[in-house]
């Protein structure tokens, strides 16, 4: 039971925020286009897939560690690329960006401990 509530925990951002992303895309593309990412709408939906399959499938251990193994692809480079907390000249941007960072490698430590996990119902 606690290992079903720590993967629906951690899976809980990843499904709201694909959730958000599948129906916002057009609203999100920002990192996407400063990254020079062909079609953004659609790599915002692709990136939004990942993440609520993944989340889904973490959070009913359905393959956990190849869910956490797609969603860590995921999360590397929205943090590094979408979240460049040093290159933002307002201050309030700047803080927010951060906050934005800290969390994804938050969620980075929490996969990374899926992936650690002995893949026991109770362990994962």
């Amino acid at each position: 039971m606690f290992g079903f509530i720590r993967r629906a925990l951690l899976a809980a951002v990843f499904v709201w925020s694909a959730i958000n992303a599948i129906q916002n895309a057009e609203h999100m593309t920002g990192p996407a286009d400063a990254l020079g990412l062909p079609e953004p709408v659609t790599m915002v939906k692709i990136h939004g897939w990942v993440n609520l399959v993944g989340g889904i499938m973490l959070a009913l251990n359905i393959k956990p560690k190849l869910a956490a193994v797609a969603m860590v692809g995921n999360l590397i480079p929205t943090t590094a690329g979408g979240h460049q907390f040093w290159e933002a000249d307002d201050e309030g941007e700047k803080i927010n960006q951060m906050f934005h960072f800290a969390k994804n490698i938050s969620l980075l430590g929490g996969l990374l401990g899926v992936l650690a996990s002995n893949g026991s119902s109770d362990d994962a």
